[in-house]
């Protein structure tokens, strides 16, 4: 179900779990994007309800990338997140997350795992550069620079999009 209400913590728990595993700023959130399109394909559903904008270097989820700026000290929608993760400067493009506890894994389902796994294997090893060419797919076109990804546009692009928009049509 696509209900577009985020829900806060459990964004908190898949930032603290994804930056574990990789740590660059970038790369997290591009992670937890495709890992909500490749969650929506298999299960109808996303990990983060969220809206997702088409920005300069890539799609992002909208919370997810507030919450990282919050992180950075750019943002004051989220500050408490400073007090779950670090962020450090390297000087270029790679800067880094780096959670302050672990994450709580009650708060992501076995699916979610599934595939913020198989997002964090397809991604950790891409430069910022592939990485960035990466996200700009068809999808990251049907929306201007800075609007949001329709999710009809979303689930146009998906693999299976006429099984998915039938199973969400109830």
């Amino acid at each position: 179900m696509i209900t577009n209400r985020f829900n806060y913590s459990k964004a908190l728990e898949v930032l603290l779990y994804v930056s574990s595993k990789v740590g660059y700023m970038y790369h997290t959130g591009k992670i937890i994007y495709f890992a909500n399109r490749y969650h929506l394909e298999k299960y109808g559903r996303f990990v983060i309800d969220d809206r997702v904008i088409a920005m300069k270097n890539g799609p992002v989820l909208s919370n997810i990338y507030d919450m990282i700026k919050s992180a950075r000290g750019d943002n004051c929608n989220y500050p408490e997140v400073k007090k779950y993760l670090t962020y450090l400067s390297s000087g270029s493009s790679l800067h880094k997350l780096v959670p302050k506890r672990e994450a709580d894994m009650d708060y992501l389902s076995d699916s979610d795992i599934e595939c913020l796994n198989e997002a964090i294997e397809k991604i950790k090893g891409m430069s910022f550069n592939d990485l960035e060419s990466f996200s700009h797919d068809d999808l990251y076109y049907t929306a201007d620079q800075n609007n949001e990804i329709s999710i009809d546009e979303i689930i146009n692009h998906s693999i299976h999009s006429d099984t998915l928009r039938k199973y969400l049509a109830g």
